[in-house]
């Protein structure tokens, strides 16, 4: 569903870059991970939804590092994530 130098695809490069260890097995994982995302929201007429939300994730995604001390990429995208999963149910 996805093409080379896409959004999501960069999401999943920086979430790589951001972890230092990204095998092509967690690569794969995160870009399925999108596909199901833009699936469901295709099936629930929720498409401008899913592209507000990947657009705020582009937007806001940072490389942080959490209480166990793992770093993570994170985003400030919670009320865009409530509405695409409210559409989707």
């Amino acid at each position: 569903m996805f093409g080379c130098g896409s959004t999501e695809g960069d999401l999943c490069d920086q979430a790589c870059d951001c972890t230092g260890a990204c095998s092509d097995y967690d690569y794969d994982d995160c870009m399925n991970h999108y596909d199901d995302l833009a699936y469901d929201a295709d099936r629930r007429d929720c498409a401008d939804l899913y592209d507000e939300l990947i657009a705020c994730e582009s937007d806001t995604a940072r490389c942080e590092r959490d209480s166990k001390g793992r770093w993570h990429l994170d985003t400030a995208c919670g009320p865009e994530q409530d509405r695409y999963h409210h559409c989707v149910g």
